[in-house]
């Protein structure tokens, strides 16, 4: 009797052990996207139209550069746009004149600043 009582223990023991699965961790590859953020000093330019290729076109906000900033290139702020990595060429247009227009390559999670 003292014989099934052990088996039965162990058998409990093993049954509560198996159950338990501790720390489960889970990977999650980079989304596949880049940025775009753009850049003024100008006061009049506040809004432009942007167009990425001959497909995709939208308006964008145009962010005031802080002359007192240290690490303008390393650490952008203010309001950026979401694009897919890969060539692109670019037109910025203000008030129905480009302004700005550059062919170029962007890698993903990379934020591309384009000073105006």
């Amino acid at each position: 009797m003292k014989r099934f009582y052990v088996l039965l223990f162990a058998l409990i023991l093993i049954l509560s052990f198996n159950g338990c699965t501790g720390v489960k961790s889970t990977v999650r590859g980079l989304d596949n996207e880049s940025f775009l953020s753009f850049y003024s000093d100008k006061s009049d330019l506040t809004d432009v139209e942007v167009r990425l290729g001959n497909s995709e076109t939208f308006s964008a906000e145009v962010n005031k550069v802080k002359r007192n900033s240290t690490n303008f290139q390393k650490r952008p702020n203010g309001k950026v746009y979401s694009i897919n990595p890969g060539t692109h060429e670019i037109r910025v247009i203000h008030n129905g004149q480009i302004i700005y227009s550059q062919k170029f390559f962007i890698s993903n999670q990379e934020t591309k600043i384009i000073k105006l």
